[in-house]
């Protein structure tokens, strides 16, 4: 038998149990047999007990309060699957959660009941994770339970987001590997000789898209009068087969200004591809793509990577730089930036969200601009 001690005013019922902690209840409701439910607190201090109650209290006055009963951690992550993400991600977004939580998350703490789970239980996974995945991997895990729990605790669900105290791995600064000026021209030299998709390859230097925006573009996106052109969509690899999907973001959608010598070789492109469609027309499907297959098909990204990689290890044995295809993103980028082209307009370019980010990963390119600038007020003040 515990022994209740006098409660404090508005604290509920608060006593001290023969084991030296302290515990409170709140009256939650009854069961369908008419008995009384109660929600639990224990705490070491009539203090701690105290929080936990007046929290859960003040959750409760607010009209937020749903008893999670025996729901576990693994149940609400399908049921937050179903009822929140499904239909408002894209479907690579949707593919990539449910590999986090069926691979990382499900098996590991899916049996927790999602009141119970801890900091310590999710600090403890990520610990063992990166033993054998990258630190990126890690936050897109983290990310992914950080999401679920903050809409439980919107719910009500729990009192406080567990996820929120984590500390995760640093992913480690990687200097950015570029393409010089020289390297670009040897770089294009070579793709107009070895592939089909030498206006893509180039298009992706001269204007830092990604794979995705360059193999989603229609020709209806593009105005190759004024030399404009606007990303609207993208293409990506899902369970289901290739999908064009939203931009990855609001600021992903955007319109860039070509350069002459781009504009001039995507009408020379759809020349050619107008030819091709007229040889191959009994089986030529027009999806009224920039860049497709000789059939009009969709190109699979992956099969695009493999073309860009073929060319940058030829250029590698040369002596020169070992790219990603990413790494024309960046080159872009670095070029643009020492040429003197507005950071701002970088940025707008690459779909960045402000012009400070963009400065924080190029910082090695405006250093070089600014050393530039420097020397050239240097020659118009020395007399």
């Amino acid at each position: 038998m515990v022994k209740k001690t006098r409660r404090g005013k508005g604290e509920g019922s608060i006593y001290k149990r023969k084991d030296g902690r302290w515990s409170a209840y709140q009256h939650i409701g009854y069961t369908e047999k008419g008995h009384e439910k109660r929600k639990y607190f224990y705490g070491r201090t009539r203090q701690e007990v105290r929080n936990k109650l007046q929290k859960y209290q003040l959750r409760g006055l607010a009209g937020n309060f749903k008893d999670p009963g025996q729901l576990t951690f693994g149940k609400w992550l399908k049921l937050w699957v179903k009822n929140y993400i499904v239909f408002s991600v894209k479907q690579s977004t949707l593919e990539r959660y449910e590999q986090n939580i069926r691979v990382h998350l499900a098996p590991v703490l899916g049996d927790i009941k999602i009141q119970n789970l801890q900091t310590a239980h999710l600090q403890d996974l990520y610990l063992k994770k990166i033993e054998t995945l990258s630190p990126r991997t890690v936050q897109y895990i983290h990310t992914t339970a950080n999401a679920a729990l903050n809409q439980a605790e919107k719910e009500g669900l729990i009192i406080k987001n567990p996820a929120r105290a984590a500390k995760l791995p640093k992913i480690p600064k990687r200097e950015i590997e570029t393409y010089s000026k020289e390297d670009v021209e040897a770089f294009l030299k070579l793709s107009k000789e070895r592939t089909r998709y030498f206006p893509a390859l180039l298009l992706s230097v001269a204007t830092g898209l990604r794979r995705g925006e360059i193999l989603g573009l229609r020709w209806a996106d593009l105005d190759l009068k004024k030399g404009k052109l606007t990303v609207k969509r993208t293409l990506a690899r899902t369970e289901n087969g290739l999908s064009f999907e939203e931009p990855k973001s609001e600021l992903s959608k955007r319109s860039l200004q070509l350069p002459c010598f781009v504009v001039k070789t995507l009408e020379e492109h759809r020349k050619k591809q107008l030819e091709e469609k007229i040889k191959y027309k009994p089986i030529y499907e027009d999806n009224n793509l920039v860049f497709c297959t000789e059939h009009g098909r969709p190109v699979f990204p992956r099969n695009f990577s493999r073309v860009f990689e073929n060319i940058a290890k030829k250029l590698h044995e040369e002596g020169r730089p070992r790219l990603t295809l990413h790494g024309l993103r960046h080159t872009y980028a670095t070029l643009a930036i020492e040429a003197g082209v507005p950071v701002k307009t970088v940025q707008e370019n690459l779909g960045h969200h402000s012009a400070s980010f963009t400065l924080s990963i190029y910082a090695h390119a405006t250093d070089k601009a600014r050393k530039e600038g420097a020397e050239k007020m240097d020659r118009i003040l020395s007399f």
